[in-house]
């Protein structure tokens, strides 16, 4: 469990559904360039998902921003999709939409939230909570 008074500023846990013992081996299983990388945020998050958008152009990867689009426009089967989402509370219900409807297509999900346990960390393949985050 993540607590305030042990968790310093910038520091961040994760969990995985699947055993990952590093970042290597997250990367080479959900964020590789034969899948499609989507990625959601609201708010301040906005900014967050529309700069790792154009740090991942840039490196050639396959990726959509879903700002103002619904998973099911976009999506095709030959994307084999990773989601991205990035929330505050975890439980922004745009947020949770996303989630439903790439669960429903049988991609995979990862979270950057603070609080551990929320909606988005249970249906996710790999959640990050952050402590600058959780803090706030």
């Amino acid at each position: 469990t993540l607590h305030s008074n042990t968790c310093k500023e910038n520091d961040f846990m994760w969990n995985s559904k699947k055993p990952l013992t590093n970042f290597n081996e997250l990367s080479k299983t959900y964020l590789n360039k034969e899948k499609y990388i989507y990625l959601y945020g609201e708010g301040f998050c906005e900014f967050v998902t529309g700069y790792i958008h154009r740090k991942l152009l840039v490196k050639k990867y396959n990726v959509i921003l879903l700002h103002g689009l619904e998973i099911p426009i976009v999506y095709e089967q030959d994307h084999n999709p990773t989601l991205i989402v990035i929330s505050k509370s975890g439980e922004n219900f745009a947020c949770i939409r996303k989630i439903e409807q790439l669960t429903n297509l049988g991609g995979d999900i990862l979270s950057i939230t603070s609080p551990e346990g929320d909606v988005t960390d249970i249906d996710a393949c790999v959640s990050f909570y952050t402590c600058s985050l959780y803090n706030r």
